[in-house]
Order: structure tokens, then sequence, then C-alpha cells
């Protein structure tokens, strides 16, 4: 299957499930670059790139058929998710939601392709030095890790027995304008900013930044989905999607500061994450990503800081 073009040559389109969301604007951004005719839906109408409500957890399957169905799509992104919350809202957004997404696409859209965006957090624990590929065993450390596994799984199996064409992209640490609080560029960046408005060289202070992390500018995020959209794909279904290289949290921290102009000091002298201290090294293997997508990241760290904190070309 090849999303793009559509049929009979018109622009393909495309439905992107989260639109609004820090992954969603992205994607739909280089979809629509991309020449695609691009739809959104969202828990409310009318914000951001939102075209048509709709929450995949409370609405009837009728109503969600009919949002998918409604448009034709060539290509069904699932941006939705969660990365925080009880285990229970977690379960929720990284599991039940794709699968009542993948539900309504075999009824609605069987013929659509669904790109769903996994994470690096399925890994888990891996050898310190080395990258990572697809097949290598998940064990997640987190619940977040857990949800997100069970999610993948869930789709890609699902996909199996039905004959759905699904594609998951393994997405790795996302860095670039929007970046939640809840991350370490996004909370870092308000920080630094908060000190800045009290005083321009007061000190900042983090959980530890000991850890490696293989960062994913946005905007390569989207080019990968534009990619996997649109080539013919092997039996292979899983793809890591990331910058290729591990960089040290502390480097990225003394980036953003850089980047913003803030003189203060950093001081790590608070508490971990709980969600990816039991996890100091992260790595990619994106050789397959470059074989059957054709896709490489064309950002470096640096510039998706820059992007991050409003310095864009």
């Amino acid at each position: 299957m090849s999303a793009v073009p559509g049929p009979s040559g018109t622009r393909p389109r495309a439905l992107v499930v989260g639109g609004d969301g820090f992954l969603g604007v992205h994607v739909v951004r280089a979809l629509r670059r991309a020449g695609m005719d691009v739809h959104t839906t969202g828990r409310r109408e009318g914000r951001g790139f939102t075209r048509a409500r709709l929450d995949l957890l409370r609405d009837s399957e009728q109503n969600i058929e009919a949002v998918i169905g409604a448009g034709s799509p060539d290509v069904i992104v699932n941006c939705a998710g969660s990365t925080n919350g009880s285990v229970a809202e977690m379960v929720d957004a990284n599991v039940l939601v794709p699968a009542r997404l993948l539900g309504a696409l075999a009824r609605a859209a069987p013929g659509s392709r669904m790109i769903h965006l996994g994470s690096a957090s399925e890994y888990g624990l891996v050898p310190a030095g080395g990258s990572v590929v697809e097949d290598a065993p998940a064990a997640p450390e987190s619940a977040y890790g857990v949800t997100k596994l069970a999610g993948t799984r869930m789709v890609l199996r699902t996909a199996a027995d039905v004959g759905l064409d699904v594609v998951v992209l393994r997405v790795f640490n996302p860095i670039g304008p929007g970046a939640p609080a809840t991350s370490l560029p996004g909370g870092t960046l308000q920080t630094i900013r908060d000190a800045m408005r009290r005083r321009p060289h007061a000190e900042i202070q983090t959980g530890p930044l000991d850890s490696y992390r293989d960062w994913i500018d946005v905007r390569d995020l989207g080019t990968a989905v534009v990619r996997a959209a649109r080539v013919r794909l092997p039996a292979a279904r899983l793809y890591n999607v990331a910058g290729g290289r591990a960089v040290c949290s502390r480097d990225v921290v003394q980036m953003i500061a850089d980047a913003s102009g803030f003189g203060g000091g950093v001081r790590e002298s608070r508490e971990a994450s709980s969600r990816s201290a039991q996890v100091p090294w992260q790595q990619a293997d994106i050789a397959r990503a470059a074989r059957d997508l054709d896709w490489r990241p064309s950002h470096s760290v640096s510039e998706a800081v820059l992007a991050l904190c409003g310095h864009t070309r």
C-alpha cells in the first residue's frame, strides 16, 4: 500500500488523532507540507488544528466509526496517549484508545494505513554503550512503558490477525517547540524562564542529569510519519524513530540554558524522575527506518534546542 498519492491522483487524505497535542501539531504540519489533505480530531472541537471532536474513551463505537469514515482517509496517525497520571489513566490512553481506534478502522476504513506512535520507554533497561534494535527484548521499567508496550503489541497483533495495514513508529525522546513541562526539555525551559523573570542569574534545581538519552527533533518525527505514510512496506512494521546518538542529559540542559541566555547555575539536587531513573542509557539503531522508509534525521540536538527556545530559521 502507498498512501501517497490518493485514488485517481487526488490529494491523499490523512486523519490525525490527537492532532492538538505536542507531537500531533508537528505531525499535522509535516503532512500538510507534504501535500496531504489533513483532518484532525481531539476532545475539544476547534482547538489548534482540531476539526472534529472525538473522545475515543467515551464516545460510542458508532460515533467513532462515523468520524473516521467521514473523510475516507488514506492514512490515520494515532498521536494520542498519556505519559503520566494514574496507571488506570495510562491504560485507558495508551491501550484502550488505540484498541478502539483499530476496531473502528477495521469497520469504517479497512483500506487505510494506521501509523501508531510508540515509545522508547517500551524497551526498558538496555546495555550501556550500544544501540537497541527493534527486535530486542522489551522489558519496560515504568508503568508508562508497560502501557505503551501493551498498546504496541495489541496494535501489531490485532492488525496481523485481521489483515489491517499498521505501522508502529517507536519514538525516542522528542524535543522541539511546545515540549510539555513534564519532559526534561520543556520542564527545564520553563524553570529557566521562571528564574530569569525573578533574577537573571538565579540558580535552578534539577534532578540528576547523568543519564543518556537519544533525542529526536519533532520536525524529523514529522518527516518519519510522512515517509511511513508514503512507502510500500515489507513484513517489518516496527521502526525506531530517533536521532541515533545518545546525549548526556546534563549537556541538553546546558544547551537550553545557553540558548535562553541564562547565566545562573544548575544544581542537581532534586529527586530523579520515577519514569526515567532506572534507565541510564538510551540509544537507538535506526538502520531499519533508513532501509525501509528511506528516512534519516536531519536535525541535530543543538538545532532542536534552538527551535525549542524559539530560535527558528
